[in-house]
């Protein structure tokens, strides 16, 4: 972690200032490039993920993702991480066949937060076919959790 704070001073790539509740204060961009060949069809993608202070490149030629990387090398300070294994709760495994994507880890924290981690998969939770009105039931206690929960899937 100090690795990066460092690197990210060396870069001028941010400074630290006070925290206001205005701020926002974590954001990502998608940036990509594709080339298409006079039929339309694919010639090189290259998919770039930045989050906060972490690249995700990608793409389907490695010469391009190469050139690429030498240049980043040339203007930042980097720290190559090598194959990508994790990223944002989301698990990452590739083969020969392709990429898999997979939030099994962070469903688990999710379930254990909400002490739901016995629980059997079902369909649906919800009665099917049944009309709920505002006024039925009773509130709860405290709908913090019920909203945190909501807000994470």
């Amino acid at each position: 972690m100090l690795e990066e704070l460092k690197a990210l001073e060396r870069n001028h790539t941010w400074s630290l200032v006070p925290y206001f509740p205005t701020y926002n204060i974590v954001g990502n961009k998608w940036v990509y490039k594709v080339k298409l060949n006079a039929d339309g069809s694919f010639k090189d993608i290259m998919l770039v993920l930045i989050y906060v202070d972490d690249m995700i490149v990608t793409g389907n030629d490695s010469s391009s993702i190469q050139f690429f990387v030498e240049k980043l090398y040339k203007k930042f300070v980097l720290k190559d991480m090598g194959s990508l294994h994790h990223f944002l709760g989301i698990k990452v495994k590739m083969d020969n066949s392709g990429m898999y994507l997979t939030q099994s880890k962070y469903i688990d924290e999710l379930l254990r937060r909400t002490q739901m981690e016995k629980t059997s998969p079902c369909p649906t939770s919800a009665i099917v076919g049944k009309q709920r009105r505002a006024e039925e039931g009773e509130p709860l206690q405290n709908p913090t959790i019920y909203q945190s929960t909501l807000g994470a899937l």
